[in-house]
């Protein structure tokens, strides 16, 4: 009777099913916590809602696009919520409901664009991002960073269709209303940036792709028409960042870009345990070599679940737990770093997967450049180029335990969502 339920739960097709309702499930309590929950705006709401306040007082103006000071990314969240405050009245849960909104908008590009790649079951892969614990604090809030993501979203999916279009004047429109959706989702989130040097993959010659020039052609047409905003923007600014805000990120910080690449691991853990590769073996070596350097120097310092450590553990056995918990975290940062080059290695002659997959790890790593401080907020912004490239290593048949993974990351991504609006 056992291996009876576990053969029915480790058909693939069950698990698809039951993984789609949970993600729907997941999808429905996220809309019931941000209309239930009362609280004020808090931690970054009240800055970048500020921005809002600065449109209404001066209008689209130079004064508006100058910025602020309490707020870093670029006007497309306060353009946003100025044209829906006739809905929302700049007040909670109305302000909160506009990014779970977009968020579906995401899913429903999503499933567009895995169509365009020729994926089938689109629901189910789509619905997967409700399965990544960091998309639920920036779908939850008011936060900046899933109007970027919705409009770089909608201007891959164009980018794509105007590539594939046997059209040249289908392809000359689509072009240019990507690059414009593209210039509009630098201004959410000033990271996109760095997507646009993965552009040329796109033109690489492969036996799917056998009109170079054209769509160089296209390519350019994007780029041209995605920096034009931007730069205006930036020159306005006179850098990537508001006056007031142009000091808080300067150099470097490598250790932000590897817990970006380590939250990135976490997610695809998650989403396609599949894209990992490598030997175990070669795994333990890592993590063994990363363990003894961070135990001696110390090198990154997180603390997982700290508060049962202190409750359970010695302030001495508190360290090692850290410094263990960290290495291991680290860990799974630098294996998936490696196993996403050997994937783009493997599929060397897919154009597209290159781009997404390059993309992807782009904007994990534009952590890199944000030394102020680090968030999982950061890390989210390329969860739906995870979703594009996991599909070829999510499809294969895989045992039951693709449910469990599913549950914890909605439940992890509510948990994480109620610490912050409780």
């Amino acid at each position: 009777m056992k291996m009876t339920i576990l053969g029915k739960l480790n058909s693939f097709q069950n698990q698809e099913t039951i993984s789609l309702l949970i993600n729907i499930i997941g999808f429905g309590c996220l809309m019931a916590k941000i209309i239930l929950t009362k609280t004020s705006p808090t931690y970054d709401e009240p800055a970048h809602l500020k921005t809002v306040e600065l449109l209404n007082h001066y209008g689209l103006s130079l004064q508006f696009l100058k910025g602020t000071d309490v707020s870093a990314p670029g006007p497309l969240y306060a353009i946003v919520h100025y044209l829906l405050q006739g809905i929302t009245h700049l007040q909670v849960p109305g302000i909160r409901l506009v990014n779970i909104s977009f968020l579906f908008l995401i899913i429903v590009i999503l499933v567009y664009t895995f169509r365009e790649m020729k994926y089938k079951k689109l629901w189910f892969l789509s619905f997967g991002i409700m399965s990544v614990p960091i998309i639920w604090p920036i779908s939850g809030m008011a936060l900046t960073e899933i109007p970027a993501m919705l409009f770089a979203c909608l201007s891959i999916l164009l980018l794509l269709v105007a590539l594939e279009s046997k059209n040249s004047f289908s392809s000359l429109l689509l072009s240019l209303l990507a690059g414009g959706f593209f210039g509009l989702s630098i201004l959410g989130r000033q990271t996109f940036l760095v997507m646009l040097l993965a552009l040329p993959l796109l033109a690489i010659q492969s036996p799917n792709n056998t009109n170079q020039n054209s769509r160089w052609k296209y390519i350019l047409i994007f780029l041209t028409t995605a920096i034009i905003m931007p730069a205006i923007q930036f020159y306005i600014w006179g850098g990537l960042l508001p006056s007031g805000q142009a000091g808080i990120s300067t150099g470097f910080s490598i250790t932000h870009g590897l817990l970006s690449l380590s939250y990135a691991g976490i997610v695809m853990l998650i989403l396609a345990p599949n894209w990992f590769s490598l030997e175990w073996k070669f795994n333990v070596q890592i993590f063994l070599t990363i363990l003894l350097l961070n135990l001696i120097f110390g090198l990154v310092d997180i603390k997982p679940a700290m508060s049962l450590a202190q409750r359970f553990l010695s302030d001495g056995f508190q360290t090692i737990y850290s410094r263990g918990a960290s290495s291991f975290i680290l860990a799974i940062g630098i294996i998936f770093g490696i196993s996403t080059i050997k994937n783009m290695w493997k599929n060397r002659n897919d154009n597209v997967f290159l781009f997404l997959c390059f993309s992807m790890l782009l904007l994990v790593l534009s952590s890199i450049k944000i030394t102020h401080l680090f968030s999982s907020r950061y890390t989210a912004t390329s969860v739906p180029f995870m979703l594009l490239v996991s599909a070829k290593y999510s499809q294969d048949t895989e045992n039951y335990w693709k449910i469990p993974r599913v549950a914890f990351g909605n439940i992890l991504g509510f948990l994480t969502l109620a610490s912050y609006l409780n």
